[in-house]
């Protein structure tokens, strides 16, 4: 991940050297266990502390506590399952196609494939597909959603390189008639750039 700091080592526990090396010998790792130990004793004494304070609770406030939480409980397992239900139900008739090798020849040629993808995902290496000659708009539905992955995550490259191959791709998109969608559909936008074919 790039974030322009420096690693820091942490400042507790073994010392610096030891722990950018890791344990290398016997007497590395019974330090390290040591020192576990002592951190698991500290939170054990906190949590019988905590306990005595909690013994001031009468029982009834206990039980009703723990019944709050149970129904609590129960609500939010049940809104689960009917939203597990539901999304079965939808999914049902839901195709997923992995297709490899030359697609122009697998899928764009053919006439069958017209107006049947509902959805269409292009990794970033397949991206010259989305060009107007390969014709990918084709197989899209009306209203389809094309999602082309950006080169946010290939590290090689620089951060004006990865603007550009967004512009490429959004430039390619546009000329074969695909709409952009917003940044602000996903909580990630720039992963993937978003389209959509005018239905």
């Amino acid at each position: 991940m790039r974030t322009g700091k420096p690693y820091e080592l942490p400042k507790e526990g073994m010392a610096r050297s030891k722990l950018a090396a890791g344990p290398t010998t016997l007497e590395d790792l019974e330090e390290m266990a040591d020192d576990a130990d002592g951190q698991s004793a500290t939170r054990s004494d906190e949590a019988s502390s905590s306990s005595q304070s909690d013994s001031g609770q009468s029982a009834t406030e206990r039980q009703q506590a723990e019944a709050s939480t149970s129904q609590a409980s129960l609500q939010e397992q049940a809104q689960s399952d009917a939203l597990d239900a539901a999304m079965t139900d939808r999914c049902k008739h839901v195709k997923i196609h992995f297709l490899t090798g030359d697609i122009k020849k697998l899928l764009l040629s053919r006439s069958k494939y017209a107006g049947m993808f509902s959805a269409i995902t292009v990794g970033h290496r397949h991206v010259h597909l989305v060009d107007k000659e390969h014709e990918l708009q084709k197989v899209a539905a009306p209203g389809a959603v094309l999602a082309v992955e950006t080169a946010k995550y290939m590290l090689q490259l620089t951060t004006k390189q990865v603007e550009l191959f967004a512009e490429a791709i959004a430039g390619k998109a546009n000329n074969a008639g695909w709409q952009g969608i917003g940044k602000d559909v996903l909580n990630e936008p720039d992963a993937n750039q978003l389209f959509v074919i005018p239905g």
